[in-house]
Order: structure tokens, then sequence, then C-alpha cells
């Protein structure tokens, strides 16, 4: 199928060319990520009572887990969390020295 240069378009990496059906179509996809994204970044800042903000005592990976759900963190795999908010300097440090 020939296309003239008039029905052609860049694709959003500027890598391809597209036909303008298609490019339509990556960008409605596209807003529609964007619009998914800002959505949950709203649904992040509102406090859920469910939910338990911990963080991996392996991978130190911060996140919110619902208390109905086995707790493992979702990057490492590994049950080894703490509650974020119980964690101070002075436990971090006094953990530190028990590990000497």
């Amino acid at each position: 199928m020939d296309l003239s240069f008039n029905e052609v378009r860049y694709s959003p990496d500027g890598k391809r060319l597209v036909c303008n059906s298609c490019y339509s179509k990556m960008q409605k996809s596209k807003q529609e990520d964007e619009e998914m994204a800002r959505a949950g970044s709203v649904m992040r800042k509102e406090p859920n009572p469910n939910a338990i903000d911990v963080l991996c005592a392996h991978c130190n990976y911060r996140f919110l887990y619902r208390k109905e759900l086995k707790p493992i963190c979702p990057y490492c795999g590994r049950a080894s969390l703490k509650k974020y908010d119980e964690l101070t300097a002075d436990k971090i440090i006094d953990e530190a020295d028990k590990m000497r």
C-alpha cells in the first residue's frame, strides 16, 4: 500500500513513519496512559484506611499494601517489611549497632 507524504507522520518517538490513522491511535493511547497516571498519583495521595505504608528491609522499596493481602515486597519478593512510620533515625542506628 503506497501512501502519499501527506498521509504519514513520524511516530511519537520519532523513529518510525506511521500512517495518520495509526498516529491518531497512538496519541489517543498516550493520552489515556497519562490520564491513568494522573489518576493514580491522585489516588496515592489520598489516605487509604486499609493500606499500610511499609519499607522492605532487603531492597529499601517503599510501598503501600492492604491489610488483607499477604505482605511481600512486589519488587524483590521478600517478606522482610517494616512499617515506614515506625522507622526513625534512632531505631535504624540501634539496629545497625546490633548487626555489628
